[in-house]
């Protein structure tokens, strides 16, 4: 009951920082193209030099014919930032695809001149039913969750947040080398440092899983004088075996702190026959080793 007032009050405060440019934002309009009511998939890509730099897949509304779709809504930074790196690399392109199919492509000048006809007036925009974004290392600016509760679940104290965005906008408003662009490098370093720095760490931070092996036992059948299969006419003396090897699957809990906790789950056996040389020579072979030859 106490937290009530104090997230009625956040919301408002969120709500009250002002919306993002239309200059700073990028759209593509489905007119001209035959959708038929049902699930469909558009997909917004961008390489560079060949190199998939981000990729964002729309899970498009039940009727989305002749509509406009908003590419990385809500992270204007990340978008920028893609659009100066495929500039600069001046072997960037963007494409994008319904279904599989390639409606359109781009190089960066191409796909902001395309985006001159929604600077006018905001245009209305589908609503998507689903979404995943995925950056290449390097790539983006961490995306803006839609509201607190999100922000909560992802880690970030949703005030702090609040307040990165307000001085990245006054930043673009009152910085001198920032006036009239699209991406200023200043603000969005300023902005990025400011978010890294709203994380919130929550124990336990993560939970993750992984395996690790041992040779268990070990039995020896004797040696045999053997060919080498890939060495015609080079005999060794090889040693028998059959084996166990013990497998432990354990999970890793680590904390806020730096410190984790392993904990065992369970163990399973893998059980196998190989042969080892001993690398003696010897003179009359029995046969051909082939293996398979022991992992231990």
């Amino acid at each position: 009951m106490g937290s009530e007032p104090r997230l009625a009050a956040k919301l408002q405060q969120n709500a009250a920082i002002p919306s993002v440019p239309l200059s700073r934002r990028a759209f593509f309009a489905l007119d001209g193209e035959l959708i038929a009511p049902g699930p469909h998939e558009l997909k917004f890509e961008v390489s560079i030099e060949g190199r998939t730099a981000v990729s964002d897949v729309i899970q498009l509304p039940f009727d989305s014919s002749g509509g406009i779709v908003e590419l990385l809504a809500g992270d204007p930074a990340g978008l920028a930032d893609v659009l100066a790196r495929a500039e600069r690399a001046g072997k960037g392109r963007l494409s994008v695809s319904l279904d599989g199919r390639t409606l359109k492509t781009f190089t960066p000048a191409e796909f902001r001149a395309y985006n001159e006809r929604f600077q006018h007036a905001p245009p209305a925009v589908l609503t998507p039913s689903g979404e995943v974004r995925t950056f290449a290392p390097g790539i983006g600016r961490a995306p803006r969750p839609a509201d607190l509760r999100d922000l909560l679940s992802k880690g970030y104290d949703p005030q702090c947040v609040a307040n990165c965005d307000t001085n990245r906008d006054w930043c673009y408003q009152n910085e001198p080398s920032c006036e009239g662009v699209d991406y200023c490098e200043i603000c969005e370093d300023e902005w990025a440092s400011c978010h890294n720095n709203c994380w919130i760490c929550t124990d336990p931070k993560s939970t993750s899983q992984y395996t690790t092996s041992s040779l268990y036992s070990a039995t020896f059948y004797g040696s045999s004088c053997l060919e080498e299969w890939f060495y015609p006419h080079s005999r060794y003396w090889y040693d028998s075996y059959s084996y166990v090897i013990r497998n432990y699957r354990w999970q890793r809990t680590e904390y806020c702190d730096g410190s984790h906790t392993d904990t065992l789950l369970y163990t399973w056996d893998t059980t196998g026959s190989c042969l080892r040389s001993t690398f003696f020579t010897c003179s009359f072979s029995f046969g051909t080793a082939y293996g398979p030859y022991c992992p231990f």
